[in-house]
């Protein structure tokens, strides 16, 4: 890997106004001798540089903006700017303080250059690992900045950065993260037999996990379970209401979006379908809570429509299945992203369920990982 070759213009005494920097992102630096500089270039064969797909459209850069590229420690950075104010914020350069405020609605974040401090709102700082830098006029963070503290869904698939941030701006939003425990998701199983041995033969479970992507350190919430019958539901959920915001008897349109772990690679083949293709993912919301119910043949079943298999239902939308998308034929783990729609009206306490869930049509093991579940909400009108 070659050198970075830095190349530095003295100002003297002249100070860089807001207006220059929020056009160029220039970084004014003091020198030991109080001389103000800025770096005017930098040129450097990095690892590996990445295209930035936001919200489904891939991100055009300004000509003279480096692309997003992997450094020689190993962490991807990205230009603040553009992809900041692709995901609906507006930027602002802070010349006294050397800083960068970021703003959309009520979310706010400032950074401040030469420091790995970053955080959201009032939350308490956090590393990511490299502190903003300046290279050829523009600022660059690390990718981990669009997931940890602008709250975008992240996969990095390939050459390609997909970062997702689909929700309107200004609508009330919930996360979870899983960094502390499961936030108060529940999992269930359905679709198997009501004397099944879920323990040793169906090896049903779930937790709260690392989540074992190269690279990143975050927790999830951990499903596993190996499908003995033809076809096995395994889903999460979690209740919302009035202490996020919700009313009574109220219709919304509710957006979901979530990541999703898996180690599958795309075209393999398996008993009764692929471990890949053949394993559905399916998310809503629905009004009453969740719960299983047994059928005329002793199975369990869930009171909701989900459909069957690669069948998307009246309450879960069919939004995919388990197959990496990265071309790794390994048993590496990589990020899938996944968003849908959701129109659902409130019970007489304020009350709504997400649900995400695998139905499965392949007869085996199945181990996934959830992370950032986010789910942003507005009122209909009657």
């Amino acid at each position: 890997m070659k050198n970075k070759l830095i190349t530095f213009t003295l100002i003297g005494s002249v100070l860089i106004g807001s207006t220059s920097y929020a056009a160029n992102e220039v970084l004014p630096i003091k020198t030991q001798n109080n001389d103000m500089v800025k770096i005017t270039a930098i040129s450097a064969l990095e690892q590996k540089n990445y295209e930035i797909i936001t919200n489904g459209v891939e991100l055009k850069l300004p000509l003279d903006t480096k692309d997003a590229f992997e450094n020689s420690e190993g962490v991807i950075m990205i230009p603040l700017r553009v992809v900041s104010e692709a995901l609906g914020y507006k930027v602002k350069w802070n010349q006294e303080t050397r800083s960068v405020e970021l703003n959309a609605g009520a979310q706010w974040t400032q950074i401040t250059l030469g420091e790995d401090r970053y955080f959201f709102g009032k939350m308490a700082p956090i590393a990511l690992g490299k502190a903003p830098e300046i290279i050829n006029e523009r600022t660059f963070v690390p990718l981990e900045f669009a997931e940890k503290i602008l709250r975008a869904n992240v996969s990095v698939e390939d050459n390609n950065i997909k970062i997702m941030n689909v929700f309107e701006e200004n609508l009330p939003t919930l996360s979870y993260n899983f960094d502390k425990g499961l936030e108060g998701f529940e999992v269930s199983f359905a679709d198997l037999p009501v004397d099944a041995d879920v323990d040793n033969l169906y090896e049903l479970n779930f937790g709260h996990k690392e989540i074992p992507v190269n690279g990143d350190e975050s927790k999830g919430l951990y499903i596993t379970g190996h499908n003995r019958s033809d076809d096995l539901f395994m889903y999460s959920y979690k209740k919302i209401g009035k202490e996020d915001g919700l009313k009574s008897n109220t219709k919304y349109e509710m957006n979901v979006s979530f990541k999703m772990a898996t180690n599958i690679p795309g075209g393999m083949m398996g008993i009764g379908g692929s471990p890949g293709e053949s394993v559905y993912v399916k998310a809503g919301v629905v009004k009453k809570e969740p719960v299983n119910v047994i059928d005329v043949i002793n199975h369990y079943r869930v009171n909701f429509d989900k459909a069957n298999q690669a069948n998307g239902g009246k309450d879960l939308a069919l939004l995919g299945n388990m197959a990496k998308t990265d071309g790794s034929m390994d048993e590496s783990y990589a990020y899938k992203i996944f968003e849908t729609k959701a129109v659902v009206e409130t019970d007489s306490e304020g009350n709504a369920f997400i649900v995400i869930g695998l139905d499965s049509g392949f007869e085996g093991k199945t181990e996934v990982y959830f992370d950032n579940i986010m789910v942003s909400y507005k009122e209909l009108a009657e």
